[in-house]
């Protein structure tokens, strides 16, 4: 769609094993659908349209059997023991040819996100000419995050044991906030109580 003027691609990060959860996280089901169902309806409704990709690697194929989510959507992670970042990296050099002006990235385990929260981030990265853009709820963080393009390299540099989040230490002047109503930025889940939380928060 990207009725917005900068181009901004999505990557969903739903490759790891969900050790701690003690099941498959995207398959997880949430107000009737599996979270990354969930979450690929969010980002189709949004300003992202089908600027958007999903990595997968853990129980991939369990993953594609059980969901009517276009196989176009999905690239897979064959290292994704190797964490996040492993993922993340695989999302960037899928859309390298593409050079966007920005890449939204968001874990499956936080499904809760609301497609206004999507909206208003993708307006402020156009309006605040910052190389990074989070939603804060009640002052605190949290996800999607916006990079721009700019700090690409920096990223695909990271060594096997950094993070994302390493990143947005290193540039937390030149990262933009944005205060949004909407508590599922901060919804994540990693444990079964975790998951008892966001279902009840789901009603």
């Amino acid at each position: 769609m990207q009725m917005l003027g900068k181009e901004i691609w999505s990557i969903i990060l739903a490759a790891g094993k969900s050790e701690r959860m003690g099941s498959c996280k995207p398959l997880l089901t949430i107000a009737g659908t599996t979270f990354i169902e969930h979450l690929f309806t969010a980002f189709k409704d949004s300003d992202i349209g089908e600027n958007l990709r999903i990595i997968i690697g853990f129980q991939a194929e369990k993953i594609l059997s059980s969901t009517s989510i276009p196989e176009r959507f999905f690239i897979l992670n064959e290292n994704y023991e190797g964490g996040q970042l492993s993922s993340l990296k695989v999302g960037i050099e899928a859309l390298k040819y593409l050079e966007p002006d920005g890449i939204l990235v968001h874990p499956v385990d936080h499904p809760l996100l609301k497609v206004i929260t999507i909206n208003a981030l993708l307006q402020a990265f156009n309006e605040k000419e910052k190389l990074i853009v989070a939603p804060r709820y009640r002052g605190e963080r949290g996800r999607p995050v916006i990079f721009s393009w700019k700090l690409i390299p920096e990223i695909l540099l990271l060594s096997s044991d950094s993070k994302p989040r390493d990143i947005i230490s290193r540039h937390q002047e030149e990262m933009f906030l944005l205060d949004v109503d909407d508590e599922g930025i901060l919804l994540g889940i990693n444990t079964p109580e975790d998951y008892q939380k966001v279902l009840k928060n789901a009603q």
